[in-house]
C-alpha cells in the first residue's frame, strides 16, 4: 500500500488521493466521493484491516463526544458539540436558554474584590470548559472565551 500523506504536520489525519482519514486512538473516520475514490478507499480499508481488528459502520454519528450530520447530497457536514455545551452548562449551572447575538462584551471590568481559591478554580475550570469547545467546533465564541480568560486569577460573581 502506499503512503498516505500526513498534511499540515497534523499527527491524526492522513489524506491519499482525495481519501481522508481521521483518527484518535482507537476510532477511526475515513471520508471520500463513492463515485471516484471507491478504489483507493477500498485500498486503504484493505491496508488497515490486515493490521487491525476493524468493526465497519455505514453511518456514524458521533466522533470524540462531537456529534456529526451530513448532507450527503449536497457534499455538507456539520459538527456539534451541544452536548458538550449542556453538560457544562448544568455543571456551572448556566442557563443555556438565555441566546444572545452578541455573547459578551469587550469592556469587561476585572474584579475589585479578591475571590475564594473556590471560586477562582471553578472559574478556570468553566473558561477552560469554554475554551476546548471554542477550539474544537464553535470558534465563532473563541473572541468571547478570551475576554472571560482575562479575569481567571480573580474572577467576580459578575463574570460567571
Amino acid at each position: 500500500m502506499e503512503k498516505l500523506e500526513e498534511p499540515f504536520n497534523k499527527e491524526c489525519l492522513f489524506i491519499k488521493n482525495g481519501v481522508i482519514l481521521l483518527f484518535y486512538v482507537n476510532d477511526i473516520l475515513l471520508f471520500y466521493d463513492k463515485a471516484t475514490k471507491q478504489a483507493t478507499f477500498k485500498e486503504i480499508e484493505k491496508g488497515l484491516m490486515r493490521k487491525y481488528k476493524l468493526r465497519k459502520m455505514k453511518k456514524f454519528k458521533w466522533f470524540l463526544n462531537i456529534r456529526i450530520t451530513c448532507d450527503c447530497a449536497q457534499r455538507k457536514i456539520w459538527l456539534y458539540q451541544d452536548s458538550q455545551i449542556t453538560k457544562m452548562a448544568s455543571k456551572f449551572r448556566i442557563n443555556a436558554t438565555n441566546n444572545v447575538k452578541t455573547p459578551i462584551s469587550g469592556n469587561i471590568k476585572a474584579s475589585t474584590e479578591q475571590a475564594t481559591n473556590e471560586e477562582i478554580h471553578a472559574y478556570q475550570e468553566l473558561v477552560g470548559s469554554a475554551l476546548y469547545v471554542a477550539v474544537i467546533t464553535r470558534v465563532d465564541v473563541a473572541k468571547a472565551v478570551n475576554e472571560l480568560a482575562k479575569h481567571t486569577k480573580n474572577p467576580s460573581k459578575a463574570h460567571f
